[in-house]
Formats: C-alpha cells, structure tokens, sequence
C-alpha cells in the first residue's frame, strides 16, 4: 500500500510539475522573490486565505491512470489531523511566515424509523383488524473545532510549518418514539415497536449517547509548493485529550392508577458514561493535503 501510495504522489507531482512548465520557478539570490515567469509569487503571502482538502482520492486517481486500472472520480475531502473525518479546513495569513488557522466539521442527521402495528381496542374484530403507526426518531448532532497558530520556515519551495491549537466538540444522539396508541388503563400494555414496554411503561425518549472533548495538539509538516499558490504537505502532532461521555438518561410514560391520567418519569444509568485522557502521536499514516492559495 505505501508503494502504492508513494506511486500516486510520484505521478500527481510529475503531472502537476508538467502542467506548470510555463510557470517555472525563478528567484533572487535570497529566495524572498520567489516567482514564476509570469511573475506570480509562488509562497504565500500576507492576507491571503488558504483551502486544505485531503489529496488522498487525487493521488489514487493519478495512481491508477499511470497503471492503466479502473479510475473512480476523485472527491473532496479535507486535510484534518486530529479529526476523526472529514470537515473544513482554514487558514488565514497574518503574514508571509505566520497564519492562523480553523478546522471545523459538523455531522447533524435525522432519520425516522416507521412502523406498522395493531390498533389497540378493548374487543378487536379478527375479521376486520385496524392498523397504526409508531415512529421512532433518531438525531445525530456531532460538532468538531479546531483553532489555532501555524508558523513556517524557508524560502524556496520546500516549506517547513509548525505551531499548536486547542481542539474541542460535543455529539448526542436522541430517539424519540411517537405511538399510534394511546396509553391508558384498559389497553394495558400496547403493541409496540423495539419492545419498548418495561414493566408497564414505554419509553419517549433516550439520550443513549451525548459527551463532549477537548484538547491541545503541536504539530510539526512540511509542504512543497508545486506551482504559484498550490502545495502539497503533511504534518503529524503530539496531543492532549480529554473525553466525557454522560450517563444515560431515558423518559418514560405510563398509566398512573391513582391520578388515571398518563404519568412521566426519568432513569439515568452509568451505560456510557465515562472519562478518559489520552496522549499521543496522531497522523502518522502518510495523509498527504493539497493546499490552495488565494
């Protein structure tokens, strides 16, 4: 796989370098005038705003045309060490050597899970059986920032950046169930989807996974600028997380024989809940970006 992999980035660079002819390199014996022949900086510059995606699919692609196999399209993706997926990546130039920068993804999904059940009824009719439906709910709220510092070395292509940044997010998952039945005390116990009765009452909702992290990551990469403005770079960081996971917590209803009226109560378990700290190494699994000056 790293053959395959070195490959890739051999061939991108050799297509990427190609295309580039007219706008080759030259520079002042100092190397802060790095232009190309259509006078076009080559390096970044102060206030430019600078796009990182991740060019894995880009490197495969150019992998593949050289070997004459089956080419999937590339897709966009984004450069994120210390995430877990993929997101959006920022960077601003406060100055020609110095940027700061952002990294955000979010993930918020819904689906609902639609189910058919018996009407419940004191007498049912057999020959004539009615139908209801259940629901049940699920959202997905994940949300991951990064902010921080990027310092750089050099003056000719080969660009040398290092610096730090805190990290921190927050996920939940909540179900809500909605039922065709209503609860009272002559049904007793409905027809129900996911067996969601416990001893005479049925759950409403569920928050069975919601916690939080932060941490702070340095980090140290080079990248190699392989025409005015676009570059490809890696880095790898040592960092510092903390996770929360909470407990637990469920609604339910049931039919309250006192009040004879519906009735709501909470449970809370330790299911889930948990702290953990880590340090250690990330990205170190040959992630290649591809980095867009503007």
């Amino acid at each position: 796989m790293k053959k395959g992999l070195l490959s890739s980035i051999l061939a991108l660079s050799i297509s990427l370098l190609a295309i580039g002819q007219e706008t080759e390199a030259v520079s002042s014996s100092s190397g802060a005038g790095l232009v190309s022949k259509k006078g076009v900086n080559i390096l970044p510059e102060a206030g430019e705003i600078v796009l990182g995606i991740d060019a894995t699919p880009f490197l495969l692609y150019a992998g593949n045309a050289v070997n004459i196999g089956g080419n999937a399209a590339p897709t966009v993706g984004n450069s994120n060490p210390g995430f877990a997926v993929s997101g959006i990546y920022l960077k601003y130039m406060l100055s020609d050597n110095m940027a700061a920068r952002a990294k955000v993804r979010t993930d918020f999904s819904s689906t609902t899970d639609i189910s058919v059940v018996n009407m419940a009824t004191p007498s049912p009719d057999p020959l004539n059986p009615q139908y209801v439906e259940d629901e049940v709910n699920t959202q997905n709220n994940d949300l991951e920032i990064g902010l921080g510092v990027e310092m750089r070395r050099g003056s000719s292509r080969v660009q040398g950046v290092y610096g730090g940044e805190i990290l921190f997010g927050s996920n939940k998952m909540e179900q809500t169930y909605i039922y065709g039945n209503s609860i009272n005390n002559e049904n007793g116990d409905q027809p129900a989807i996911h067996n969601s009765y416990v001893n005479g009452m049925r759950l409403i909702k569920d928050y069975s996974d919601k916690g939080y992290f932060f941490g702070a990551r340095g980090f140290v990469g080079v990248e190699f600028f392989i025409g005015p403005k676009i570059s490809l770079g890696g880095e790898f960081g040592l960092s510092y997380m903390m996770n929360v996971n909470e407990n637990r917590v469920q609604e339910w209803e049931f039919w309250n024989s006192e009040t004879q009226a519906v009735d709501q109560m909470y449970t809370e378990t330790t299911a889930g809940g948990v702290k953990s700290n880590a340090v250690g190494i990330d990205n170190l699994d040959g992630q290649v970006n591809l980095f867009f000056y503007f």
